[in-house]
């Protein structure tokens, strides 16, 4: 239909990626990334299909590498003093407040950290993109989360409190013994190393589908794990979920 307006290769990836930083790595699928994209464009994309897959592909690395880097750097950060970070916060003279002045001024200070923003009445993004209002308000609620998060990380002594982890980077149980026997015995393994160490694993045996250089042929080894011929690497955390559980 000539009336359809297709997006560009630019728009797309612009809206994987924003769609990418709000979704589940755990669970996300290539399949549920294209779902994703038609309802946002109004259009079917089975004609965008391969596109959608290898950016997708790309884009998750990239993520996965970031929250990987985040986390080796927080002991340096707490250790850090930046700017931002000694900067008072602007009070005026003691006096008496009441309890509702007092969480509307909180509620002004986290809405002034986020970066998404209205003006007249339109939502835009921090790339100066409109947004839908309630994608724009979901945004806005998950970016206020996190501004209370590290607020709270930096009260009291940061240093000796346990790390948290969660999602890709929390160490999971490892329940069979055909995954134990893979990683040479461990216990626990998060979900991004387990997924890491199988794609090393096809790599460095050569095991990489020479034709679909998103797939690995398995191997004895890897067939003894999952049970399949072949699989990519969007369908290992898929395969994984038999193998690990969270620790209670």
């Amino acid at each position: 239909d000539e009336s359809v307006v297709h997006p560009s290769d630019s728009e797309l990836k612009a809206e994987i990626s924003s769609y990418l930083q709000d979704a589940d790595l755990d669970t996300v699928t290539s399949k549920g990334i294209r779902k994703a994209m038609e309802d946002k464009f109004k259009i079917k994309m089975k004609n965008r299909k391969e596109f959608i897959k290898d950016y997708s592909l790309i884009e998750m690395k990239r993520l996965i590498s970031e929250k990987e880097g985040k986390q080796d750097e927080n002991g340096d950060d707490n250790n850090d003093s930046s700017d931002e970070e000694d900067e008072p916060i602007v009070r005026r003279k003691p006096k008496k407040k009441s309890v509702k002045s007092t969480a509307k001024r909180a509620t002004a200070e986290r809405k002034a950290e986020v970066t998404t923003f209205q003006v007249n009445g339109v939502y835009y993004s921090r790339t100066g993109r409109p947004q839908r209002s309630s994608a724009a308000k979901r945004q806005i609620a998950t970016q206020m989360r996190k501004s209370r998060k590290r607020k709270n990380g930096e009260n009291g002594n940061t240093a000796e409190k346990k790390k948290k982890k969660s999602g890709f980077t929390k160490e999971l149980t490892v329940v069979s013994d055909s995954l134990k026997d893979f990683l040479n015995g461990r216990e626990s393994i998060s979900r991004m190393d387990a997924v890491r160490a199988i794609w090393e694993y096809g790599k460095l045996k050569n095991l990489i589908n020479q034709k679909d250089k998103r797939e690995v042929i398995t191997d004895e080894r890897l067939f003894n794990l999952f049970k399949v011929k072949k699989f990519n690497y969007f369908s290992i955390n898929k395969h994984l979920t038999k193998h690990l559980k969270h620790e209670d």
